[in-house]
């Protein structure tokens, strides 16, 4: 289907897709209990395991899902995601294969997402910053009522421009969303992507601890490991035989 008219980029096809997609994953298809229905209800042999996963359930995007973005919305998403950046100089892009994307490109990924949070306005709120600070629409900023304005030199405010090139304050009305850096959240709450070099580290000298060379094989399988604070995986993707080092 080619989404170039404007009837066809007003459309809904790809989030209607998106949906159906996530759909397919968290109720899977043509196994055993599924009850996930394409059109004539027939699986012509293919089957699909569902995946319980927090990222497909049905209440974890309460607010997304009450969002419809149009075609050209998600293909502009597509676009984005899919071809890189031109190099200087050039107006080439490549095209991105996530097949070939390692724990390290996706552990990038990761952390680029922690380092930013978003929230609605539950009042107007003015945007300001420490004096001397030049303002960026996604740097970490602070966010006041207008009742403590005062509290704040011109200097410490954050001015836009008006069609006339008039100044005026930074305003986020109430139910605007507002999606910036973390600032020191991510700090507080330890919420950090092991990179591959730490991890390959961490696993080779534990388990040097409790593997000789002369254990059985049945032995290592049974060994228990705890790691608290798997979050990405990023300890457990790095496992014995790759760390090993004889």
């Amino acid at each position: 289907m080619r989404l170039t008219s404007e009837e066809s980029l007003d459309g809904y096809y790809l989030h209607h897709s998106v949906q159906m997609l996530f759909r397919l994953v968290r109720e899977g298809f043509g196994d055993e209990g599924s009850q996930f229905v394409l059109g004539g209800g027939r699986s012509h042999g293919f089957r699909m395991r569902a995946l319980d996963s927090r990222l497909f359930r049905d209440d974890a995007t309460l607010l997304l899902d009450r969002v419809k973005l149009r075609n050209r919305v998600l293909q502009r998403v597509i676009r984005l995601m899919s071809l890189s950046r031109p190099a200087k100089g050039r107006s080439r892009r490549g095209r991105i294969s996530y097949a070939l994307l390692g724990i390290n490109q996706l552990g990038a990924v990761y952390e680029a997402l922690l380092s930013y949070r978003g929230f609605f306005a539950e009042e107007d709120l003015y945007e300001v910053k420490k004096a001397g600070d030049k303002p960026d629409v996604l740097a970490s900023a602070w966010f006041v009522p207008a009742r403590d304005l005062g509290e704040y030199k011109d200097d410490e405010k954050v001015f836009d421009r008006d069609e006339q090139g008039r100044r005026k304050l930074r305003l986020h009305p109430r139910g605007s969303f507002v999606y910036r850096l973390a600032g020191r959240d991510r700090q507080k709450t330890a919420s950090y992507y092991t990179p591959e070099s730490l991890t390959r580290c961490v696993v080779k000298h534990s388990l040097k601890e409790l593997i000789t060379d002369d254990m059985p094989a049945d032995r290592i399988l049974e060994l228990t490991v705890c790691e608290p604070a798997m979050g990405s995986a990023a300890f457990l993707n790095w496992n014995w035989p790759r760390s090993h080092c004889g």
